[in-house]
């Protein structure tokens, strides 16, 4: 039966159009359709943020897709229906509920390549797709060959579809389908709602009408792993200068970057020698100097207003930073903010243009690697948490490594950023957006770093300090192409909350989520124990006795940890933690209190 048109339709459809992406006819295939259809999605436009982005094929009226998106905020969703009268009520309830992480695709789905980027997007989410069991309707299924095909064409690495269907059959032909089709199944049931995956579940009303009838929900992923590993990009435009006085001894570099420097620092580089020899250097390039030294631990925005103002002040034209995380990553945030101007509510929003005033960087702890990455890490206090910003503006122009500025730096700071560093190259290796590149100075990082791990609580001679800086920028070198995981997700609540400095936080959290990575069997774990030349036991007990006794969090607080952490750090994770799995990892890692 033909279903009847809406009344004022197209007025209807007008007032949705901000949600509305495009809207297509049927094109017999996809030759013929890039033929007649070519605009693919600019994620960064549609959403304004960098989000990962998930795919609904078959949305029906929008309930599935309207409670994913308020639960996970920090990931953006595309919904797709044919059915023009179908997407409109989709629509108006997504603008009724004001939910902003949703757009629609209102297209057949043979044509979704012709709007969505090739290996763009994490999850696929079929659910109660029409079986179609007649046998001459099998190519029109939604995971048949053909459309399993075009899946294939938009998932990234490790992507994964989602599927619940109420019928059997059509349950066992998708399962066959997906593995002759080159994908893993996992996390099957053929009872949903009395199963372990339940609690996570969202239920529509399709679903809910039958499951009172005691009707069984079927459920399964697919995942897939890109045939092609080469397929990626490697951008790190940062120059680096390497060796003992190579600031002294290479500071014209400078020269280039403009008149005016704004130094951003903390209070100890003028005793490490830091300072001194950069104001040296620019002394010696006819550069003038203004130093910003008020940055403490894990910056504010108040932290980096006052630093634009003193630099707008100063009519500095670059900015120098000198120290470990904060001051880089300040000076990051003050680069940016001193041409991009925007509000407190809108610095953590993205979609930042690649402008920012040209930097130099001189690391004097081994351990962030934020001389080589384009992210800022700042507190973001709104959320109560550590929130990155980014963009490829913010990789510095120059970085100087010279270990001699960490002679003095004491034992805590010493292992706690070199667990920085090494959660950097296991997480980097342990990332959905990994390359083989990345991998590869991963590899190397943990190769180099490994074997000086034990030795950082103790005294560790001028060359294992230059050792450890190079290590630790190559780490993040890998991440600066990866991103990091869960792991770093979840450590940000520790800090923010309970003063736990960084690197150790995510220490804490790394034996546990190793011991998670061996129970899920993924496969990168094997190559992290090999370059690290050790057993998971044995990395285990030498990150163990780096931390000593851990701290004690009362359970209640590691609940609310737990359920805080960003649905982006745990998608970009090959090891996907569930929501009971983060909860286990908290507990685990810390000694709850009563």
């Amino acid at each position: 039966m033909r279903m009847r048109r809406k009344r004022n339709l197209e007025p209807r459809m007008d007032a949705c159009a901000a949600l509305l992406v495009a809207r297509g006819k049927p094109i017999k295939n996809l030759k013929e359709a890039a033929l007649t259809y070519r605009a693919l999605v600019d994620y960064g436009d549609l959403f304004g943020n960098g989000n990962p982005v998930e795919l609904e094929v078959g949305c029906g009226n929008g309930g599935f897709i309207a409670q994913l998106a308020v639960r996970r905020p920090d990931t953006n969703f595309i919904a797709v229906e044919v059915c023009t009268n179908v997407v409109l009520t989709a629509m108006e309830r997504i603008k009724a509920e004001n939910i902003p992480n949703v757009r629609f695709l209102n297209v057949p789905a043979e044509i979704l390549p012709c709007y969505i980027p090739a290996y763009s997007v994490a999850r696929i989410y079929l659910n109660f797709s029409t079986p179609l069991p007649e046998a001459g309707r099998e190519k029109q299924r939604l995971t048949s060959d053909r459309f399993l095909a075009i899946y294939k064409m938009l998932l990234t690495d490790g992507g994964t579809i989602e599927q619940k269907t109420d019928s059997a059959p059509f349950f066992d032909y998708s399962l066959r389908k997906y593995r002759e089709n080159g994908f893993t199944v996992r996390d099957v049931t053929r009872d949903l709602h009395n199963s372990a995956y339940a609690q996570e579940n969202i239920v529509t009303e399709y679903e809910a009408n039958f499951s009172s009838k005691g009707m069984p929900i079927y459920r399964a992923v697919a995942q897939y792993h890109q045939e092609n590993p080469m397929k990626f990009t490697y951008f790190m435009p940062t120059k680096i200068i390497c060796g003992r006085d190579c600031v002294a001894e290479q500071g014209n570099l400078m020269k280039d970057l403009g008149k005016s420097a704004l130094i951003v620092t903390g209070r100890s580089s003028a005793k490490n020698g830091a300072l001194g020899d950069v104001l040296s250097a620019l002394e010696t390039n006819g550069q003038t100097a203004t130093v910003y030294d008020r940055v403490t631990p894990n910056p504010t925005v108040a932290c980096v207003r006052e630093g634009v103002a003193l630099l707008k002040s100063a009519g500095a034209d670059f900015v120098v930073a000198i120290g470990g995380g904060s001051p880089m990553d300040a000076a990051k945030a003050i680069a940016t903010l001193a041409v991009q101007d925007r509000t407190d509510e809108e610095i953590f929003a993205g979609g930042y243009a690649p402008v920012a005033l040209p930097m130099a960087h001189v690391p004097t702890t081994a351990g962030t690697g934020s001389e080589v990455t384009p992210y800022s890490i700042l507190t973001n206090d709104a959320k109560r948490t550590k929130t990155s910003i980014t963009s490829p503006a913010m990789f510095p122009r120059l970085a100087y490594l010279d270990g001699k500025y960490m002679r003095d730096l004491p034992a805590a700071t010493t292992v706690n950023t070199a667990l920085d560093a090494f959660s950097h190259a296991v997480e980097g290796m342990l990332s959905r957006n990994a390359t083989p590149l990345s991998d590869a100075l991963a590899r190397e990082s943990l190769r180099i770093l490994y074997p000086l791990l034990p030795k950082t609580s103790g005294t560790l001679t001028l060359e294992e300090r230059d050792t450890l800086l190079y290590a630790s920028a190559l780490a993040g070198m890998t991440i600066a192409q990866s991103g990091t995981t869960a792991v770093h997700g979840m450590g940000y609540s520790l800090t923010y909350f309970y003063n736990i400095d960084h690197g150790r936080a995510n220490g804490l959290l790394l034996g546990a989520t190793l011991r998670l990575c061996e129970k899920k069997g993924v496969p990168a774990l094997q190559e992290i124990l090999s370059a690290c030349g050790d057993t998971l036991d044995g990395v285990c007990a030498t990150i163990d006795t780096l931390l000593g006794e851990r701290e004690a969090i009362p359970a209640e607080r590691l609940e609310e940890f737990a359920a805080a952490v960003s649905e982006k750090h745990i998608k970009k994770s090959k090891y996907e933690p569930t929501a009971e799995e983060v909860r286990v990892i908290f507990f685990t890692s810390l000694r709850p209190q009563k």
